[in-house]
């Protein structure tokens, strides 16, 4: 058993940096965290995210699972066999010798591998970031919505030794699929607080460079346009905000944004909605950050956060515009109301509710007094999820299931 010494960790991830994505950052942030704590550190993913890991010059190692063939359906598709993937993992342990493994996704990442786990005797842990436990059946969200995937994961969960919970809501999901609340434990994820927190922004030259206008309230919303962050109702909220004649901008940055600035400029409202592709990270990668920091600088440059999200395992982006002191407007999907106390540190509105959320954004616009009020509510939530206190929680977890074992 090793107590205090440094540990041989396995971050188990399907999909993993360069590609840039909920899952792939927290486990980004972790791995760096603990290896700066000491500890040796392993990606290990699949064969063609390895490929472009290898390209970049990442400062921690990765190795590859076995390569798969093509298949271009999301969460109905071929997920791989527990036999093949545990005997290459098992060959791997051979060589490397992992103290603890982190599975991040119970399914299909923890499904697979597990039998290896168990046979090697090697103690693991698994986190949901969504997809293996959330559905939205409107967006055609989630491995559950397809019977043979929901049917394996409600019979793995409950015989799960460990499995942790990065919200209230992930929580609750986990239970509702049968699994022991005593191999729960609740961690939540983090934001590299003092580096946004900390970060000088000069606001004008920030909106000069994104062609913002310098009196006008900025609305920003940021992620993957997919569905489930619904982006597809900006237009129509920007509808409603423009009736009432106030001066506003609202910009949608991140993947496939494009189409919603489409959407606006077909109904008239190319002048209020804008769209901007992913900003930042284009730095080495021993250097990047998530996000980087002149996405900070975007969260510094605006003056609310509206996420009118569907579904969230736990919102990074959220943690992010907290540290940057920027007023939330949200909704009470799973994932977001865990962390937003609703008047408190943000504003949430019920999912779906566009008018909700457009006299939520009013009463801000008319209230500036209270914007500030929730901003610095907000910089207090974020202080208390810095990665560097959640990597050692994990740790610390780490230990506690090797000192059982033992």
């Amino acid at each position: 058993m090793k107590k205090n010494g440094p540990l041989r960790i396995a971050h188990v991830s399907f999909i993993a940096p360069p590609r840039v994505g909920g899952m792939q950052i927290v486990v980004d942030h972790l791995i760096r965290e603990q290896q700066a704590l000491g500890h040796d550190m392993t990606l290990v993913t699949r064969w063609r995210q390895w490929l472009a890991f290898r390209k970049e010059n990442y400062p921690y190692r990765a190795l590859p699972l076995l390569p798969r063939l093509p298949d271009k359906r999301k969460y109905d598709g071929d997920i791989g066999f527990p036999l093949v993937e545990s005997t290459v993992f098992s060959l791997m342990y051979l060589f490397n010798r992992f103290d603890f493994v982190h599975v991040h996704e119970i399914y299909p990442a923890g499904w697979l591998l597990a039998p290896a786990l168990r046979l090697l005797g090697i103690p693991f842990a698994m986190t949901s970031h969504g997809p293996d436990i959330n559905t939205v059946p409107e967006i055609n969200y989630g491995y559950r919505l397809y019977e043979k995937h929901d049917r394996r994961i409600r019979d793995f969960v409950p015989r799960a030794p460990c499995l942790t919970a990065i919200s209230p809501s992930v929580r609750e999901g986990l239970l509702a699929l049968g699994a022991d609340p005593a191999r729960i434990v609740s961690v939540p994820n983090g934001v590299d607080f003092e580096r946004i927190h900390g970060r000088l922004t000069d606001r004008r030259a920030v909106r000069d460079r994104l062609g913002w206008p310098q009196d006008t309230t900025v609305l920003a919303s940021i992620g993957r346009h997919d569905g489930r962050k619904g982006f597809q109702f900006i237009p129509e909220m920007a509808a409603a905000l423009a009736k009432s004649g106030r001066k506003f901008l609202w910009a949608v940055i991140g993947p496939e944004t494009g189409a919603i600035e489409d959407m606006a400029r077909t109904a008239g409202l190319g002048d209020v909605v804008v769209s901007h592709p992913p900003i930042g990270g284009t730095g080495a990668p021993r250097d990047r950050r998530f996000p980087p920091d002149e996405l900070v600088d975007v969260y510094k440059a605006a003056d609310m956060m509206v996420f009118p999200t569907l579904s969230e395992a736990a919102g990074l982006v959220i943690y992010e515009a907290m540290a940057a002191g920027l007023p939330i407007i949200s909704t009470l999907a799973t994932g977001v109301g865990d962390l937003i106390v609703d008047g408190v540190d943000g504003i949430l509105c019920p999912i779906g509710d566009r008018g909700a959320m457009v006299q939520a954004i009013e009463s801000l616009m008319d209230d500036p007094g209270r914007a500030r009020t929730l901003a610095a509510a907000e910089i207090e939530t974020a202080r208390k999820h810095a990665w560097s206190a959640i990597a050692a929680q994990y740790v610390d977890l780490y230990r506690d299931m090797l000192a059982k074992r033992d």
